[in-house]
């Protein structure tokens, strides 16, 4: 197919370019994994020249015996984790991963079907939530290949951090999204919107700087989603940051906790991320009524939709008053609380 705009050319190139680093990454981690097998599979190899070549990997690397023992690491390995030194890493090992992944799972058991599925087939790739050594957890990719040792196996893992790729994909999605809005509203008569620059433009609150990770004293948040490992999944990060999590599974239960607080003069909760998409009372439907009962919380939408400046007035037409993208990063979370609780 030949590119008819200067927008086909660029995300052509774009698309080479991927591929192109993709190919030499996986060539130099096919000469990598070979390379410590044989220095493994010698009872005199040197113990300096492994280590040189796992610091060639532009890669997270790190070796594990079957029973998920760390043998060795490289220094990309030191820095995704944020660890002081290979001593505390290999110690702290099965402590400095989140007790579930996304999908639900617990971690170790997760790690624990790879290694499995590895030994079994000679390697395994699955995606992976980790986590630094201060807490902050991100989205990565594990490939682990297995490589016989004696009467047992080394399993040589390489991760690859996947924050910067799942920004792109979301800068892209924003991107064609607001692309196809403005082409849309240039065909269609403009209705004036119940919403000004200013409000919309403070939904943009995404800072670009690093923050530490925060710890409140206390403060409750309801989490209202359909999906069980969603609501997992953020309680798990909550909880880490000193908060009280409360859940529930649909718009309108989601109501009546918020009104029972009115009610009876309970204290309201501190904050409320609230799933666009569920069945029966969807989250905007009851962001409405929750705002309406002047329980004065904040209402934070947590969605996998494109963010577009039409979903933007919706939310904020609903009484919600902020909004988070699903996935989303510990940074992203902790922007959002700190904006609207106090430490």
């Amino acid at each position: 197919m030949i590119p008819t705009s200067a927008t086909e050319i660029i995300v052509a190139q774009s698309d080479f370019t991927f591929v192109s680093i993709f190919i030499l990454l996986v060539l130099l981690l096919i000469s990598v994994t070979a390379t410590i097998a044989m220095y493994f599979s010698k009872s005199t190899g040197s113990l300096n020249t492994l280590q040189i070549v796992l610091d060639a990997s532009p890669l997270s690397c790190f070796i594990l015996d079957e029973k998920l023992n760390v043998l060795d690491l490289n220094q990309a390995t030191l820095i995704l984790s944020k660890a002081k030194s290979k001593q505390e890493f290999i110690k702290n090992f099965a402590n400095t991963v989140p007790e579930y992944q996304s999908d639900g799972s617990l971690s170790m058991q997760k790690i624990k079907n790879g290694v499995l599925q590895a030994v079994k087939k000679g390697s395994a790739s699955f995606e992976w939530l980790a986590m630094t050594a201060d807490g902050e957890c991100y989205p990565a990719e594990i490939h682990a290949t297995a490589v016989p040792q004696g009467n047992s196996h080394i399993i040589i893992v390489y991760m690859r951090d996947l924050r910067d790729y799942y920004k792109g994909l979301e800068a892209q999605a924003s991107s064609d999204t607001k692309l196809k809005f403005i082409a849309k509203v240039n065909h269609e008569i403009r209705t004036p919107m119940i919403a000004d620059a200013d409000a919309v433009s403070a939904l943009h609150n995404s800072a670009q700087s690093v923050i530490p990770k925060p710890y409140f004293d206390g403060g409750e948040i309801l989490v209202v989603d359909d999906n069980n490992q969603n609501l997992r999944v953020t309680c798990e990060h909550l909880k880490r940051l000193g908060l009280s999590c409360f859940i529930s599974k649909d718009g309108a239960d989601a109501v009546r906790l918020v009104e029972n607080r009115v009610n009876t003069g309970k204290k309201p909760f501190d904050m409320i991320f609230m799933d666009i998409h569920m069945p029966g009372t969807d989250g905007l439907e009851a962001a409405s009524v929750i705002s309406r009962l002047s329980a004065r919380t904040p209402i934070i939408a947590m969605t996998a939709d494109s963010i577009s400046p039409a979903n933007e007035v919706l939310y904020m037409n609903s009484g919600m008053t902020g909004f988070i993208s699903k996935p989303y990063t510990t940074q992203e979370l902790w922007k959002c609380l700190l904006k609207y609780l106090k430490l």
